[in-house]
């Protein structure tokens, strides 16, 4: 089975900043134990990273489900 977008979004805005969302399905594995990938990411008009979340298997020490800064990558958990 391969991978399916299941959800795709993007826009500018008037001062160039700029979103994209996109959701895929994929088949589980342990890295993506759920089948999902995604990335929902809010950029500058240069396209640096302002606020995106994802869940990229690719940063030790931090969860699956994690969040990006221009300050770092940060840990995505609720509170209880």
């Amino acid at each position: 089975m391969g991978s399916t977008v299941i959800y795709e979004d993007s826009d500018t805005y008037e001062d160039g900043s700029r979103y994209e969302m996109v959701v895929t399905d994929i088949p589980q594995s342990d890295d993506y134990p759920e089948g999902i990938k995604y990335r929902f990411q809010y950029m500058a008009e240069d396209g640096r990273t302002l606020l995106r979340f994802d869940n990229f298997p690719d940063h030790p020490g931090v969860d699956r489900h994690h969040y990006h800064t221009s300050d770092g990558v940060y840990t995505g958990r609720r509170k209880s």
